[in-house]
């Protein structure tokens, strides 16, 4: 769900290791693999497809959907807007069911004899691929603020997998290409100054403390 849906929860992610200045074309060069540009209604197998698309703004309403676009279109003040698109295909168990049944029985008497097991399989994973290819995706959007002048990454989503799916395709597109670390924004960490988050030395000792203390619910009390 986009931030321009009306309800959301937001995701906060601290940027560890990050470089003092960012290289446009750099970042063009590292998103452009991961766009997604056509919309395929048929002969698309796969169950899932998640990329990259030009964010919404004023000055791009009039382009058409697949026009070119790279990451200074995603400029604004203080960083980029981000925008992932997530296409999800399925097709009805129960219809699949009944194919495969039809096959089966229609194999069974060409054959004299029941498919074996692999056979089956195989059987099935070719009729589910061949109606994934018929089947309508459903669309959703998930957007982000990379905030480069505070090292620190929003995303605007009530969905928790959507919050993770944007993640991981965040790291994948960026933080690998740039060797940067993500670290989500949760308490404690919320009480971390941010002097302390832009040292980075300071920042993963931080972290490492954090990880080794005992949470206060499951601490021996020291007092009767």
């Amino acid at each position: 769900m986009g931030m321009t849906s009306g309800a959301m929860s937001v995701s906060r992610f601290r940027i560890i290791g990050a470089p003092k200045k960012y290289n446009l074309n750099k970042l063009s060069e590292l998103i452009s693999p991961h766009q997604v540009w056509d919309l395929n209604l048929e002969g698309n197998a796969k169950e899932e497809r998640i990329g990259w698309v030009r964010p919404p703004s004023l000055d791009q309403v009039d382009l058409p959907p697949h026009a070119f676009w790279d990451m200074s279109q995603c400029e604004v003040d203080g960083g980029f807007l981000l925008r992932l698109r997530l296409e999800r295909r399925s097709v009805p168990a129960q219809l699949l069911q009944l194919l495969y049944k039809e096959r089966f029985f229609a194999i069974s008497e060409e054959k004299g004899k029941v498919p074996p097991p692999k056979e089956r399989s195989a059987l099935k994973e070719e009729l589910k691929a061949k109606l994934m290819a018929r089947a309508l995706p459903t669309l959703s959007y998930i957007d982000g603020f990379w905030r480069t002048d505070a090292n620190e990454l929003v995303i605007f989503t009530s969905s928790k997998k959507g919050a993770s799916i944007f993640e991981k395709l965040f790291i994948t597109t960026f933080a690998s290409g740039l060797g940067f670390t993500l670290v989500k924004l949760d308490p404690p960490l919320l009480a971390i100054t941010s002097s302390e988050w832009n040292d980075s030395k300071v920042a993963t000792d931080a972290l490492g403390r954090l990880s080794l203390a005992t949470p206060v619910a499951f601490a021996q009390q020291a007092y009767p």
